[in-house]
């Protein structure tokens, strides 16, 4: 099983659902590892146990595929909780990974794993979520064009750096 790479993720009631799609899209593109999957409530009715080592309760779905289940406190705010949860996987409980994955649970993954692996090679691999797409007229639109290519005034995404009409 590879130990150097995880994902993780949280959830709370009804969004068991979504865990369960993120895990069958990782698994159907080529994850092998172990998902952590902190939760605050009760457990998936889909979660077959298999141990409890620690306060981690385990589900084994393949042979090259764990599900390890973190409680959180009752009164956790659950998007508050990522960071820690990612420092804590990355220095107590899987100290060996050299890269960690955040995927929020209604998120499922459409193309090979190892696009993402690839992807944090050269860096810190983000993808926002909550206001996308911004208007062409946002100002965070604006700070990326002049972050990737200060002479590209007044073009619309980075994109635009590698039109020749830029230069």
């Amino acid at each position: 099983m590879n130990k150097k790479t995880t994902v993780c993720t949280v959830f709370e009631g009804h969004y068991h659902k979504g865990v369960a799609a993120l895990v069958n899209s990782l698994s159907k593109n080529g994850f092998e590892g172990i998902i952590w999957i902190g939760y605050k409530g009760a457990l998936p009715p889909w979660a077959i146990i298999e141990s409890e080592i620690g306060g981690i309760e385990v589900m084994a779905v393949q042979d090259k595929l764990k599900l390890n289940f973190i409680q959180f406190p009752k009164d956790a705010f659950l998007p508050y909780c990522k960071p820690d949860f990612m420092i804590n996987l990355l220095e107590k409980y899987q100290p060996e990974a050299e890269k960690i994955f955040y995927i929020d649970c209604d998120i499922i993954v459409k193309c090979p794993f190892s696009y993402f692996e690839e992807w944090v090679d050269y860096g810190v691999a983000m993808s926002e979520d909550v206001n996308s797409p911004l208007p062409t007229s946002h100002p965070l639109r604006h700070q990326w064009v002049h972050y990737f290519d200060p002479a590209c005034p007044g073009a619309t995404g980075c994109a635009r750096r590698w039109r020749p009409t830029c230069r």
